[in-house]
C-alpha cells in the first residue's frame, strides 16, 4: 500500500483495506498499472455501510460505471480498459466541438428512436451545412449558432451561450420588423434553439464529458419557455380576404392542401403525408393508419370527408389524367414528392415584391397566420356553424370515434352512422365559411364567431380539446 495522498491498490484486497473518509464526502483511488482504472469510496453513510463504485477516467474527467458489489473485480478492470481504449480511439470529449457533439447525440438519439421526424427537423435548422462557412449561403437560423459550432465544449459557457441567444433574439426581431410582421417576437425560435442547446450538454453531462450544464442557470430568463401564443386563427373580417388569395393567388396544390387542413381539422403533417390508399371515394372517408406521422392515437383513425372537398379537391384530383398513383396532393415543384409545406406561401418574402408581385398570404393583406392556425380555424367555423357545441368540436379535433376501431370497422352500424354526423356537422362549418367568405356575415354571427376564437379548446386548441378519452388523433 502506497502512503501518497492518492490512494493506490492493486488487488480486491488493497481496495476493501482502504479506510473510507471521515472528512470528506468522497475519496479516489486508482489502480497501480492501470491509472485510468480508480474507485470511489464514499463516506461511511449512518448505519456505517461503505459504498465503493468503480470509475475509469476519460481525459479531465471521471465516468463511474459500477458499484464494487454489482461487478467483480476482474471485470470491472476489463470494462475500464474497454471505455479507455474506446475513448482514446475516438477522441477526448473534453475536446469534442459542438458540431461533434451533435453528430454523437443525433445518432444516439435516432438509433433509439427518441425522436420523431418533426422534431428532428426542428433541430436541424440550426445546423449549418457541413463544409458550409459562408453564412450568405446557408439557412438563416443556422448562423445563430455560427459562434458555437466549432467551441469545444468546455468553452460554452453561460455567459457565451446568453449572448449568442440575446443576438438570435435580437437579429430574429429586426428581420420580422423590415417584413412587418409585428405580431412575432421569435420567442418560438429562440425556445427551440434554447431547447436544443440544453438537450446536447444535458447529453453531455450524462456522459460525464460536462460537469454541469451551462443552458441551465439561463432556464429562469424565458430561453427554454414558449412565449405568447400567435394569432389563434382567422378573424371573421379577414375571411374574404384570405378566401380571394386562397383562389387567386395559392397554386392548386397548395390551395387544396389549405382546404383540407381547414375543413377536416387535419394537422399539416397528416396532409403532407396523404395517399390514395387512404381515401375511400365510395363512402367518402378517410383512413388514417398507426403509423403515419401525426396520428398521435396510434391506433386505425376514419374521418369523414365533407361534400365540398368531394368535390372540390378529392374527386377532381382521382379523375384527373395525370393523378399521382401514391400521393393525393404531388409537389408542384417537386415531381414524384408530397407537398410538404405552406410556411413560404404565408409569410415568405417574394424577390419579386418590388415589381408589384408579392405572393405571400401577408404580402397581400397583411394577414399573419402560422400553418397550425387552419386547424384553430375549422374548429372555430365547427363550433360557431353548430350553435357552440363543444362535444362536436372536441370530436372535430380529435378525430376519435371509437377507441377500438381499425379498418374493418367502418362497415359497421355505428360507426357509420357516427361518421355521418361528423359529417353533417363538417358540412354546416363549410357552408358558414362560404358564407362569410362571399356574402359576409351578419353583426350576430360575427360577434358569435369572434367569441369562438377565443374559446380554450377551440380557438386556442389545448390540451383541453383532448379531454377523457377523446386524445388527439391528428
Amino acid at each position: 500500500m502506497s502512503s501518497m495522498k492518492t490512494p493506490i491498490f492493486r488487488t480486491l484486497a488493497d481496495l476493501e483495506a482502504i479506510p473510507p473518509p471521515t472528512d470528506k464526502p468522497a475519496i479516489y483511488a486508482r489502480h497501480e498499472s492501470e491509472p485510468w482504472f480508480g474507485c470511489c469510496i464514499m463516506r461511511p453513510k449512518k448505519n456505517g455501510d461503505v459504498t465503493r463504485q468503480y470509475f475509469v477516467r476519460l481525459g479531465d474527467e471521471r465516468k463511474r460505471f459500477a458499484h464494487t458489489a454489482e461487478m467483480s473485480f476482474t471485470e470491472a478492470r476489463k470494462e475500464a480498459k474497454r471505455l479507455h481504449a474506446e475513448y482514446e480511439a475516438e477522441g477526448k470529449p473534453a475536446t469534442y466541438t459542438l458540431r461533434q457533439l451533435w453528430q454523437i447525440v443525433r445518432k444516439e438519439k435516432l438509433r433509439a428512436g427518441a425522436w420523431s421526424e418533426t422534431t428532428l427537423e426542428n433541430y436541424e435548422r440550426f445546423v449549418p451545412p457541413k463544409g458550409e462557412r459562408d453564412p450568405q449561403k446557408m439557412p438563416t437560423t443556422a448562423t445563430y449558432i455560427l459562434g458555437l459550432w466549432d467551441l469545444k465544449l468546455g468553452q460554452c459557457t453561460t455567459e457565451k451561450l446568453q449572448s449568442v441567444l440575446d443576438q438570435a433574439e435580437e437579429e430574429i426581431q429586426r428581420r420580422h420588423a423590415r417584413r412587418k410582421r409585428s405580431r412575432y417576437t421569435g420567442r418560438a425560435t429562440i425556445t427551440s434553439l434554447g431547447r436544443w442547446l440544453h438537450m446536447m450538454f444535458e447529453y453531455a453531462v450524462k456522459e460525464n464529458w460536462l460537469r454541469k450544464n451551462p443552458m441551465s442557470p439561463l432556464s429562469n430568463k424565458g430561453y427554454m419557455q414558449a412565449g405568447e401564443p400567435r394569432a389563434v386563427a382567422l378573424r371573421s373580417d379577414d375571411i374574404p380576404a384570405f378566401w380571394s388569395w386562397l383562389h387567386s393567388r395559392a397554386h392548386p396544390a397548395a390551395r387544396d392542401f389549405i382546404l383540407i387542413c381547414l375543413f377536416m381539422g387535419l394537422r399539416r403533417s397528416v396532409v403532407a403525408n396523404l395517399k390514395w390508399e387512404q381515401i375511400d371515394i365510395k363512402r367518402r372517408t378517410m383512413l388514417v393508419p398507426p403509423n403515419v406521422r401525426g396520428n398521435k392515437r396510434r391506433k386505425w383513425v376514419v374521418f369523414p370527408i365533407p361534400d365540398y372537398l368531394m368535390e372540390h379537391v378529392f374527386l377532381p384530383r382521382w379523375n384527373a389524367p395525370d393523378r399521382h398513383p401514391v400521393w393525393v396532393i404531388e409537389s408542384n415543384k417537386r415531381p414524384g414528392e408530397p407537398y410538404k409545406s405552406v410556411r413560404t406561401l404565408l409569410s415568405g418574402e417574394s424577390k419579386a415584391k418590388k415589381r408589384g408581385k408579392a405572393f405571400s398570404l401577408l404580402e397581400r393583406t397583411g394577414i399573419s397566420l402560422s400553418p397550425h392556425a387552419f386547424r384553430r380555424t375549422g374548429a372555430t367555423w365547427v363550433f360557431t356553424a353548430n350553435g357552440g357545441d363543444m362535444l362536436i368540436t372536441k370530436r372535430f379535433l380529435s378525430h376519435v370515434l371509437h377507441s377500438s376501431l381499425v379498418r374493418e370497422a367502418v362497415t359497421t352500424g355505428y360507426v357509420v352512422t357516427e361518421i355521418e354526423q361528423m359529417r353533417e356537422a363538417m358540412n354546416k362549418a363549410v357552408d358558414f365559411a362560404l358564407k362569410a367568405a362571399t356574402q359576409g356575415l351578419t353583426e350576430d354571427a360575427r360577434a358569435a364567431y369572434d367569441q369562438a376564437r377565443e374559446i380554450e379548446g377551440v380557438g386556442i386548441d389545448t390540451r383541453e380539446a383532448r379531454g377523457g378519452s377523446d386524445k388527439a388523433a391528428a
